[in-house]
């Protein structure tokens, strides 16, 4: 019995790291959009420690940028200016509705004419594109889980 519970709290660790590790390679992955997006007046997602680590590493890779190249060529560049590529908005995540949602549009990407109206009860979780659920989750009906 006590290995049991030794190895579901190994499993429960795991689970918690996994999902740490994904957080961090997707603040990697898109860094500078996170950089570019955060404003006072449009406050991310990212937890205190998130902006923390968002913070540090976009630091460790200015350096790392300036002491490798930037410092060698002629003129001066801000790395951080260029187009910055985007999170994948079209992807699907796992939402828990907090409250009832009537008439969501979901829009078919391929423009195919399959776009479609749902309703969303409030205590149920549903896998929808972000893209589609995007202003939900801004206004607290909906949350990622």
């Amino acid at each position: 019995r006590i290995f049991v519970h030794k190895m579901e709290i190994s499993r429960i660790k795991y689970l918690i790291n996994s999902y740490l590790r994904t957080r961090m390679d997707k603040i990697q992955n898109n860094f500078l959009y996170y950089i570019k997006n955060r404003t006072p007046d449009n406050p991310n997602r990212l937890s205190a420690q998130e902006s923390t680590f968002l913070d540090d590493y976009t630091e460790c890779v200015g350096d790392l940028f300036s002491s490798l190249c930037l410092d060698h060529l002629p003129g001066t560049s801000d790395w951080t200016n260029k187009k910055v590529p985007q999170p994948n908005l079209q992807t699907a995540v796992f939402v828990k509705c907090m409250e009832n949602v009537h008439g969501l549009e979901i829009r078919d990407p391929s423009n195919r004419g399959r776009d479609d109206t749902v309703d969303l009860a409030s205590g149920d979780s549903y896998m929808l594109q972000y893209s589609n659920i995007a202003h939900l989750i801004d206004g607290g009906s909906v949350k990622l889980e």
